[in-house]
């Protein structure tokens, strides 16, 4: 893609630019199995994703920097909100991430590790990789998951390559 470089350089500047001027809010909402959906200042509130045990976090936007120390488990991926975006590679990555830290909860019940899944605004891409979660651990179809999240946080809205890209997966789910 030619303008790749570009949206990496937008998203490092936002990524600094929501860093200069967090407010302190934390607007992450809890979904489902001890997972939020968030946005880029979510991201940024270490104290609060401390109080929270939130100690690992799925970044789904280009030029994202490392923020976290090494108490946190962090995947960063590569991610643009735009009908090119091929994310369908990133769901069988991200399933596994959040499925073994949900399992590892069974057996630490009283203090469960806790997930963000956040992107800038938290909406599209965060959002997409939740809903592909869903579609594979509890079968749910696109739509079905898209309401269960839209239930915790009603700005969802992922975009329609996104929403295509999650019937391709259900169906591979489901041969």
């Amino acid at each position: 893609m030619p303008y790749e470089f570009l949206y990496y350089y937008y998203g490092r500047l936002r990524h600094m630019y929501h860093y200069y001027i967090y407010s302190g809010n934390f607007n992450a909402s809890y979904i489902i199995d001890n997972i939020y959906i968030g946005d880029v200042y979510d991201a940024h509130n270490i104290d609060k994703l401390n109080e929270l045990n939130i100690k690992n976090v799925i970044s789904a936007v280009t030029g994202f920097d490392e923020i976290y120390t090494k108490d946190f488990n962090h995947l960063c991926l590569s991610l643009i909100d735009n009908e090119q975006q091929n994310i369908i590679h990133y769901f069988d990555i991200t399933y596994h991430f959040i499925d073994n830290i949900i399992s590892k909860n069974i057996s630490s019940a009283q203090n469960p590790n806790k997930i963000l899944i956040h992107c800038i605004c938290g909406v599209s891409r965060s959002t997409t990789i939740l809903l592909a979660y869903l579609i594979k651990k509890y079968n749910y179809k696109p739509k079905d998951a898209l309401n269960i999240v839209k239930k915790k946080r009603n700005i969802v809205n992922p975009n329609n390559n996104f929403m295509n890209q999650l019937e391709i997966y259900y169906k591979s789910q489901n041969n």
